[in-house]
């Protein structure tokens, strides 16, 4: 963590008549791992849509870090653009998301794989349909330690190819996402 708890403490001034910052940063347990300013958060998506083939299961494809709080910190970023996944570098207990959707087509199934270290998490599935787009989502709160890492993957059985809408098809910017929050130490 580049901040120590003296800088931090130098950072809060208290206010008159409240309490002194030293007795503040002692009740936060946490003082040596997380910056009460600096949460580990991080959110991948993509602004292209993405062509899946019928019955091929594909990782999901992320061309964007929306955010990356963790950019810059010593123990490295969380987006790890290269391999669409994001690693966790704080132990905690994290909610995590992924999501898609495809195109409308009736024929078929769609399926989103949320993964922790490559083993499947959370799932999401429901048959095509005709005129609406299928929007699959997946989240989970759960206990991650440094290295662990989480990807989505995806796939489905239209017969023919079918993309993943980058918008959502109406407009919404997290048509495809992946991300991971971090929400306070492990149970």
């Amino acid at each position: 963590m580049t901040n120590t708890l003296t800088q931090r403490l130098n950072l809060i001034k208290p206010t008159p008549g409240t309490q002194d910052p030293v007795e503040v940063a002692e009740l936060n347990t946490n003082a040596d791992l997380i910056d009460e300013w600096l949460v580990p958060a991080c959110k991948l998506r993509s602004i292209a849509n993405q062509t899946y083939t019928t019955g091929v299961t594909a990782n999901v494809l992320y061309d964007t870090i929306a955010f990356d709080t963790w950019n810059g910190q010593a123990e490295g970023a969380m987006a790890d653009h290269l391999n669409e996944r994001i690693i966790i570098r704080i132990a905690g207990l994290y909610l995590v998301t992924a999501a898609v959707v495809f195109a409308a087509n009736a024929t078929g199934s769609r399926v989103l794989n949320l993964l922790l270290n490559g083993g499947t998490q959370k799932r999401d599935a429901e048959l095509g349909h005709a005129g609406a787009n299928n929007v699959l989502a997946c989240s989970t709160l759960i206990p991650l330690d440094p290295g662990d890492f989480i990807n989505a993957t995806a796939s489905q059985a239209s017969g023919g190819n079918l993309d993943i809408l980058a918008t959502g098809g109406s407009g919404d910017p997290d048509g495809v996402l992946l991300s991971a929050v971090w929400l306070g130490k492990k149970p």
